[in-house]
């Protein structure tokens, strides 16, 4: 039982750990294309490249996860940048 519990809880971890490269791989590309916008299609199908195949679902989330913690808009079904995003990236840089 322990045992389960423990590979439960390493999953969870990996599985963060890798939404948070995701995340982190969405947002390095919205600033990199800035000030070009693209739709979530063309951002996953970038960010995506030949990479796994079951990987735009979680590009999808990542999208999503971004925009509700305030650091992407979608207006229009373009994804960009917010103003606070784009004032850490150059903080940060």
């Amino acid at each position: 039982m322990q045992d389960r519990k423990h590979i439960a809880t390493e999953e969870k971890r990996s599985s963060t750990g890798m939404q948070a490269q995701i995340e982190r791989a969405v947002l390095e590309m919205v600033f990199e294309l800035h000030p070009d916008q693209l739709t979530t299609d063309e951002l996953v199908l970038k960010v995506a490249g030949h990479r796994d195949p079951t990987e735009p679902n979680n590009i999808r989330d990542a999208i999503r996860d971004l925009i509700s913690s305030g650091l992407l808009r979608n207006i229009d079904e373009v994804v960009a940048p917010t103003h606070a995003a784009l004032r850490t990236a150059a903080l940060l840089s």
